[in-house]
């Protein structure tokens, strides 16, 4: 867990600070990982709107980034976050298309 706070903190102040790197996001799916198991539809038991707020965060810079290049946000991370707020595969969606576009504009 420690690892993921880690990660996830470093994340969200990249984010703040316009510094985002595919890096940041490598470290962050593998914190992910080791904290579930690599088990599918891992669910993030944080309660409160802080939580939320940090998930509807990472979802609407995910949305400004790919407006930003020139691409539309697939909707099912949009419909995902929606559904499952607590869903970390939301978030992981969220960070394969940030890495996507990181990618195509380096």
């Amino acid at each position: 867990m420690a690892d993921f706070n880690s990660a996830f903190s470093e994340y969200l102040k990249a984010l703040g600070d316009g510094e985002l790197t595919i890096e940041m996001i490598d470290r962050l799916e593998d914190a992910i990982t080791a904290l579930n198991g690599g088990k599918e539809g891992f669910t993030v038991e944080i309660k409160g709107e802080q939580f939320e707020d940090i998930v509807k965060s990472v979802r609407d810079y995910t949305d400004r980034l790919s407006k930003a290049n020139g691409e539309k946000t697939p909707n099912v991370i949009l419909k995902l976050f929606e559904r499952k707020p607590n869903d970390v595969e939301g978030l992981r969606e969220c960070l394969n298309t940030q890495r996507e576009i990181l990618l195509r504009v380096a």
